[in-house]
């Protein structure tokens, strides 16, 4: 864990005193024995108490990627209850969630953290099913054949990964809409994907789920949900107005952004990193747009791009760039002395693949705000059934900020 620490300023302390004695009306006269083991009833002090200056009001938030998407992180299931109960017990102000997919996930993570975060938003599933059939007869056969060789045996959470590691030919060789589909059902088993994407076309997985939440101790006055354009999962930014006693209004943007695959070919035309690169010129000109000039803002989330640094490499910098253009701070990067990854080649539930997997996506970015701590969070290890393993396949990012 990284951490930084800007230490609060103390005004020094003074102290002035006067003493005023009376002096007796001949200047020979004796002075008063009393005067001499006691002050006089007439003396007054000026002397000022010691003052300290008040710390400033500051702002504990949180983004986590929970990893609960079951079919393409491991033990999704099993690490969900972990989850919720890390996430509640989690000492922050505001905490923005990503993935957290499914219903019983929300309602389990809602239960779990009401006493501590009163205010509780989750954007509800949009799902979109188009008449017709995603994949005409016959046409999943290949990818059928190559699954049930190359595949079988394989638990069903890591069905996914499977088929894109040994069948990725069959999968890119299937028309854009069978091949959104097919990923829209993740999860699903290869029967289930095959009778669901001959009857019907299925264009967002987990039901049109969003997957991402907003948990705040403090008062939610005003809240709108703004939908991106996005292909295979839901896409959109949660923009909160938070009262935040003796800083004033807050706004907050928690968002996801869509990653840039590399073995998953892009439905349609355009590209993983032009989709991505429309959802943050969106999301810059949403600030521009709904923020008064002169008032704090917040970004959380999962943005699924971010620069080089020691022990990780860049994710998709040139998009990562429009963001500290617009005037958004990088705290976890500017302030921690040795920022760390959040996408860890080390974490068992990446799969402990090359250096390069290793990566810096999940960001906290202000505006008006200044950074005193800056932390990695939620990255200890966990016992899952017998093992262990870690409560995601990303770690969260934890940051103070003051006015």
């Amino acid at each position: 864990m990284t951490r930084s620490i800007r230490p609060l300023v103390v005004a020094g302390i003074a102290l002035v005193s006067v003493l005023a004695a009376c002096g007796a009306d001949d200047e020979s006269a004796e002075p008063s024995t009393a005067a001499t083991t006691e002050p006089a009833p007439s003396a007054t002090s000026t002397t000022s108490p010691p003052t300290t200056t008040p710390p400033p009001a500051s702002l504990d938030v949180v983004t986590f990627n929970a990893g609960l998407a079951r079919g393409f992180v491991d033990l999704a299931e099993e690490r969900a209850p972990l989850v919720a109960d890390a996430v509640a017990a989690l000492d922050a102000d505001v905490v923005a969630v990503q993935e957290v997919w499914e219903p019983r996930d929300v309602e389990a993570l809602i239960a779990a953290a009401k006493d501590d975060f009163p205010e509780q938003w989750f954007l509800d599933p949009a799902p979109e099913t188009a008449a017709g059939a995603a994949c005409p007869e016959g046409e999943l056969d290949a990818l059928e054949t190559c699954t049930r060789t190359a595949c079988a045996g394989v638990a069903q959470d890591q069905l996914a990964n499977c088929v894109l590691t040994s069948c990725g030919a069959e999968f890119g060789a299937l028309s854009p809409t069978c091949q959104t589909c097919c990923a829209a059902n993740i999860g699903a088993s290869l029967d289930e994907i095959i009778t669901t994407c001959e009857a019907a076309a299925q264009r967002y997985a987990y039901g049109g789920s969003f997957g991402i939440g907003l948990l705040s101790k403090h008062p939610i006055v005003s809240r709108e949900a703004i939908v991106f354009e996005s292909s295979l999962n839901r896409r959109a930014v949660l923009h909160a107005v938070l009262d935040i006693e003796k800083i004033g209004p807050v706004h907050v943007f928690a968002t996801h952004l869509s990653p840039v695959f590399a073995d998953v070919p892009y439905p349609g035309e355009g590209s993983w990193a032009a989709e991505q690169r429309a959802q943050i010129e969106r999301l810059v000109a949403l600030i521009a747009e709904k923020v008064p000039t002169g008032e704090p803002v917040v970004v959380l989330g999962d943005l699924n791009t971010g620069p080089a640094g020691p022990g990780f490499a860049a994710e998709v910098p040139e998009n990562f760039a429009l963001l500290p253009a617009a005037g958004l701070a990088v705290p976890y990067v500017d302030a921690a002395p040795d920022p760390a990854c959040t996408f860890c080649a080390e974490n068992p539930l990446v799969g402990g693949a090359d250096d390069d997997v290793s990566v810096l996506i999940d960001h906290v970015l202000t505006r008006s705000l200044e950074a005193t701590e800056v932390a990695r969070v939620l990255d200890q290890p966990v016992t899952v059934g017998t093992g262990e393993s870690r409560l995601s396949d990303h770690y969260g990012v934890a940051v103070t900020l003051a006015r």
